[in-house]
């Protein structure tokens, strides 16, 4: 265990004095780690430095480093499949819970626009027809839009 003066801990790797917010909490036992966040991440940089292989922690399996993402020299503790499964499958539960209170909040009818609610009268527009025109440069475009065709009504006999 590090050792502890007040508010201030003295790394074992570079004998610094530091604060105790520059190291980890040792959760296996009381108190921090021995060495300091930096000291122990140029560590691991180093430990990774020649290593060709990494055990995911997810799906246990051995995998080459590149199948892993690294944050400053150090690869993560899962391989990329796995953070992108892990990634899909939250954001398609969050879908899930925003689908299911969409529904709920529909089904009362509450407010306009809501899937369920009232909707807004929109006036029928129509479009113009494209009927063709002239590809002859420097030539207008005559002809090219023209109104809808007109409606016709049957009269009965």
């Amino acid at each position: 265990m590090a050792a502890a003066h007040s508010d201030l801990i003295i790394c074992s790797a570079c004998n610094n004095e530091k604060s105790f917010t520059e190291f980890n909490v040792n959760k296996s036992g009381d108190g921090y780690y021995p060495n300091c966040k930096s000291c122990f991440h140029d560590s691991s940089v180093k430990f990774w430095a020649d290593k060709h292989f990494k055990y995911c922690k997810e799906c246990q399996l051995d995998k080459p480093l590149r199948k892993f993402t690294f944050w400053k020299g150090v690869p993560y503790q899962r391989c990329n499949k796995c953070f992108e499964t892990d990634i899909c499958n939250r954001r398609a539960a969050q879908r899930a819970e925003t689908a299911k209170r969409s529904c709920i909040d529909c089904a009362s009818g509450d407010g306009v626009g809501e899937a369920g609610g009232p909707r807004a009268k929109v006036p029928n527009v129509q479009q113009p027809h494209f009927t063709g025109g002239t590809s002859v440069p420097g030539k207008q475009m005559e002809g090219y839009f023209r109104p809808p065709p007109a409606k016709t009504t049957k009269s009965k006999p």
